[in-house]
This record gives C-alpha cells, structure tokens and sequence, in this order.
C-alpha cells in the first residue's frame, strides 16, 4: 500500500494497518502425552532490519529476542509458574529462532496447551510481574525498534491434527500426518517509523547554502509498558509509562544527533529515522532546525503532521518525509506512506523455533 501525501509545512499523513490475529483460549483436553521426550522447534516471521535503528531482511539475523510458553487458558495464562518457557534468550538465525546449545523439550506427561510469545529488544533481568504475568519497561530516544510476536494453534488446525494445541503430543500427531504446524511467531513492529529526506530546490543561483541544524518530535511519548504474556488479547499491547512527555531527536545510523547537514541540489538522507509510539494520535509535531549561509541567520520550521483521513497512526507504518527547500523560511514537504512491517520482514516475519 502506498499513498502520497502533500505538505506546505502541515501536511496530513495515511498509515496502512497491520492485522494481528488472535488465538483460542480454550482449556486444554484430551491431550495425553507419552513419555518421549519431544523437542520444542520454534520457526520465526521477522521483521527486516535495514540500519541500526529499524530491524529488516538485512540486519535481522543475529537479533536477540525474549521467549515465553505460556498455558492457552486464559487463567492458567496469568500464573508465571505454569510458564514452561520463561523469557528464555533466543537468537534469529535465518528462518528460525536458536533457543540454545541445550534442546528445550515439551512437558511431556502434561496435557496443558500452550501459545508462544516473542519481543524484542530483550531484557534479561527487571521485567515487571503483574496480574498478566510479566511486562518489560521501554524508555525511547527515536532509535529502538519495539518487536512482539505471537505462535499459537487455530481452530482449524485442531480440527485437522486432532489436539488441541501446542503439547508434545500435538508435535508428534502433526508429524504423523506429515503437517508442519510448528510454532511460528510472528513478529510485528510495535512503533511507527518516520524517515526524512532534503533537498534544495532553490532557482536563485546565487543563493547561499541551507545547512539542518537539527530535527526533532515534540511533546511525544518516550516511556512505554508492553505486556509480554496473559491470554491472547492483553499479551502484546502498550501503555505509556510514567513520566512527561518528551522530545526525539533525528540521529544518524552511528547514534549521533544530526547536525551540520548541507541540502544540495541532489535529494538525499537525513539522518536514519525516528521511531515513537503514535498511541492512538493522529499528529506528530516536529522542528527543523536551519541554519542559511547567504543571510547568516538561524530559523526554525515547526511542522505538525497529520493522518490525511482523520484516522489514528498505526504501529508497523513508515513514512518517507520529502523536504524541499526554496530558500530561507520557504520549505515543502511531500510525505509517501510506505508499508514497513508487511513488506520488509524476511519470510514475512515467521520462524521457527529451534
């Protein structure tokens, strides 16, 4: 999906959403297990990680994630010491997520049923226990990439298999049948993601060089709660955390804030991008700083973006900010909405698990 949007410093801005399902949350029956030990296999939907900040195809290998393997019924769900995998480090190797050097096998002789849950970045010690299970705090600079993922068995694959869901005996039923139903955790980007662009337009030949100073979101949320388990719909979601609202700044790829950055005459990059929690909103604030070498002054562009339908920001779009310059104080932008989280996630972001 794409949509072009134009901007004469307020310009509107249309998001693509990104659907995520929701599993049953039936108690588990019927689903004996023999005493054979078997191995949890766990396959991995990704997002792509191009640059430090934004995970894609390119970067994602590598990335390391928090697990958890949490009871389908949604009481049992809330109850950490049900959990058979607790935030167990896993690390993304091409289409599949490595749970480490020692295999991680099913409760054997349990008939307890159980969703898979994924997030990133991952945190090893200080998560938050609460009614839910466990949430992680998050503070944001613009520059982390926020993932959740979830794996669990569909009505129609119970129906086919004959289990209700992920046990040692629903693995070995499955690979009777030669099916492939392993859990595949689908990770979705959390945050909305803006990218920038400059270029200078301005027919005067004489005229003196406009140099970015900086650039920055205001008045942004920049602490968050995620919840990482629960049942189905409260695992996953966000909330402010606590603290005022604060301020992004545009870094470069290294971590450095943008400065001194000269617009030429060819459109090119500024900066990386800047990743916020939309929360529902349907407009971002932001300031670009300039600095004009011909006058030898400073001003500032503020810049109120705006969803063009009236609807709210939406988590896993990203946008192609096109600023161009006509000279001091005379800046348009051309906003493209392109979609991040659908389209740039290797094997449509599912692994599996290992």
């Amino acid at each position: 999906m794409k949509k072009n949007l134009f901007w004469a410093l307020a310009v509107p801005a249309v998001l693509a959403g990104c659907s995520q399902e929701e599993g049953v949350n039936a108690p588990a029956t019927g689903n004996e297990n023999h005493e054979e030990r078997v191995e949890v296999v766990l396959g991995s939907q990704s997002p792509s990680v191009t640059t430090r900040a934004a995970l894609d195809a390119d970067n994602w290998a590598g990335t390391q994630v928090g697990i958890f393997a949490v009871p389908k019924d949604a009481e049992l769900a809330t109850d950490a010491s049900r959990y058979f995998i607790n935030n167990l480090q896993g690390t993304i190797e091409a289409d599949a997520i490595n749970l480490g050097a020692e295999a991680v096998y099913y409760p054997v002789l349990s008939d307890v049923a159980y969703h898979f849950y994924g997030y990133h970045p991952y945190v090893a010690d200080g998560l938050v226990e609460d009614v839910n299970g466990y949430s992680v705090n998050y503070t944001l600079d613009g520059t982390q990439d926020v993932l959740f993922g979830k794996a669990f068995v569909t009505e129609e694959q119970i129906e086919e298999v004959g289990c209700d869901g992920y046990t040692a005996k629903f693995i070995r039923l499955m690979e009777e049948q030669s099916l492939s139903y392993v859990p595949e955790i689908a990770f979705k980007h959390q945050l909305t993601r803006l990218r920038f662009y400059v270029v200078d337009k301005n027919a005067d030949p004489d005229a003196g060089v406009q140099t970015v100073q900086s650039l920055r979101l205001d008045d942004v949320v920049t602490s968050i709660q995620m919840q990482l388990t629960g049942d189905t719909l409260t695992a996953g979601t966000i909330t402010a955390g606590e603290g005022e609202l604060g301020q992004m700044t545009l870094k470069d790829a290294d971590g450095t804030n943008v400065a001194d950055v000269d617009v030429t005459k060819v459109e090119t990059q500024l900066g990386e991008s800047i990743m916020f929690w939309a929360n529902g909103t349907n407009v971002v604030n932001a300031a670009v700083e300039v600095y004009d070498a011909g006058s030898d002054y400073s001003y500032t562009v503020e810049m109120p973006i705006r969803e063009s339908d009236g609807e709210t920001f939406l988590p896993g779009c990203m946008y192609d900010v096109h600023m161009v310059f006509y000279g001091p104080g005379q800046i348009e932008l051309k906003a493209t909405l392109t979609q991040w989280a659908e389209t740039e996630l290797p094997n449509d972001g599912i692994f599996e698990i290992n």
